[in-house]
């Protein structure tokens, strides 16, 4: 163990030993499985941010019409109708205990596998084997340039998720910088979607407040207008629904039982998830790590009226407490000396009765 340890510390993260080492450890799961996939619908979503909750808005609307759903994603594991936290925190787990699941999954009566697809599993043949039948492109901000070493390395490697193949659909979303590139993989059949322009799927018109998301999506194929409800928060929410909308349209799932699955949905662990408390705060979890997921989660609050925040550093393994003054548009950090070995054991503690301390100590240091 020791050894494989050291070897992972002096292998560069783009060497053709690691990458050798990941293809072959793939092919040789993906040969011993038996593609227990064959034949299921299988649904692939990508993208920087919004890839979970994206994933389960298409989970919950599947459940709701009566499909039996496998979904795999960075939070959850659900298996026709069982529901576990992804202990591994992996967005695609190691081959043979993906392979190993999607077999279970199959047992089960499993009909539609929804897998979320990170850059690091695509670049690193995790999904080999896997036909996809639809993938959908969420955003693109920058992320993982420690493995990726560039912008432009890091959206061709995504892309190749959207590479033109026989059967599978392609939604790509018209406001993304990089759309050319992705609608080049994708070839002319592409679909699309937008929040700002013309595309396949569009939004017609959009209100979010604290207590959730009215949206208004056009769609071109079926030429057909819809207006969903949902509890979820902020702009970036609304998006995800878009997305999540017009993978399930495109799939000819009926727009009642998405509006039914979607009606008390109010998202995924870690994803804007409010803590109680006694004090009568809005806490709330989120795992916003890069500079653009902070900015939509703190614009979110900001029109929301929101004074007081906390967030997990999980670069810095601190809580981090944020004031803002939104009138004044000041803003001071402060940190809680709380060190922890991994964000995870923070997430746990923060959901018990530690949080009135955590909020009692929090709020002295702010008035002194």
């Amino acid at each position: 163990m020791k050894a494989l340890q050291y070897l992972r510390h002096i292998v560069g993260l783009r060497s053709p030993i690691r990458i050798v080492y990941h293809w072959t450890r793939w092919v040789l799961a993906y040969a011993l499985s038996g593609n227990p996939a064959k034949g299921m619908y299988v649904i692939g979503v990508t993208g920087t941010k919004g890839k979970t909750t994206t994933s389960t808005l298409i989970a919950t609307a599947l459940e709701a019409s009566g499909r039996q759903v496998c979904l795999l994603s960075t939070a959850q594991v659900w298996m026709a109708g069982e529901k576990s936290e992804n202990q591994s925190k992996m967005t695609m787990d190691s081959p043979f205990k993906l392979w190993k699941t999607i077999k279970k999954a199959k047992k089960m009566g499993v009909t539609h596998l929804i897998l979320e697809t990170s850059s690091h599993g695509i670049y690193y043949f995790r999904n080999f084997g896997i036909k996809y039948n639809i993938v959908a492109l969420t955003n693109i901000s920058q992320d993982h340039l420690d493995l990726h070493g560039s912008m432009d390395h890091y959206v061709r490697t995504k892309a190749r998720l959207f590479k033109k193949e026989h059967g599978k659909i392609c939604i790509i979303p018209r406001d993304c910088h990089y759309f050319d590139i992705f609608s080049e993989a994708a070839g002319e059949d592409a679909l699309t979607y937008s929040m700002k322009q013309a595309a396949t799927y569009q939004t017609r018109s959009l209100k979010t407040d604290a207590n959730g998301i009215d949206i208004v999506i056009k769609s071109n194929t079926p030429p057909e207008e819809w207006r969903i409800t949902s509890r979820l928060v902020g702009v970036f929410n609304a998006e995800n629904i878009l997305t999540a909308y017009a993978v399930l349209r495109t799939m000819g799932i009926e727009t009642a039982p998405i509006q039914e699955g979607w009606k008390n949905f109010t998202g995924v662990p870690g994803r804007m998830e409010p803590v109680p408390n006694t004090r009568e705060l809005t806490v709330l979890i989120d795992y916003a790590h890069t500079e653009t997921s902070l900015q939509s989660v703190l614009e979110t609050l900001k029109a929301n009226n929101q004074r007081i925040i906390v967030t997990i550093d999980t670069v810095q393994n601190t809580l981090v407490w944020c004031k803002f003054r939104w009138s004044k548009w000041e803003w001071a950090w402060k940190r809680l000396s709380i060190h922890i070995t991994h964000h995870v054991e923070l997430i746990s503690s923060i959901r018990d009765s530690r949080i009135e301390t955590l909020l009692s100590t929090s709020l002295n240091r702010f008035d002194h």
